[in-house]
């Protein structure tokens, strides 16, 4: 994600998500948990930050732009699976 990117976030969100199915399509094999929580975690921080750029949010963001957001209603595959109860 660009900073220069001004693409609606649906699309922008599409071609992630596209990316993140395809990374996981390729990696599947072998032990991935620790691999697919790297990436999980990274891609919250940096969607994290493009929408606090976007969106001329001055503090983290964690409050406005949380990890239930980000994977929930913003729509953003997550390696690891859907969140449960307890957010892992």
């Amino acid at each position: 994600m660009r900073p220069s990117n001004t693409k609606p976030w649906g699309e922008v969100k599409d071609r992630l998500n596209q990316k993140l199915r395809g990374w996981k399509a390729y990696f599947q094999l072998g032990s991935t948990a620790r691999a697919y929580r790297a990436v999980d975690e990274y891609v919250e921080e940096r969607v994290r930050h493009f929408l606090r750029r976007r969106h001329k949010v001055s503090t983290q963001g964690t409050r406005e732009f949380s990890m239930r957001r980000i994977y929930g209603e913003m729509g953003i595959y997550r390696l690891r699976g859907p969140l449960g109860d307890a957010g892992s």
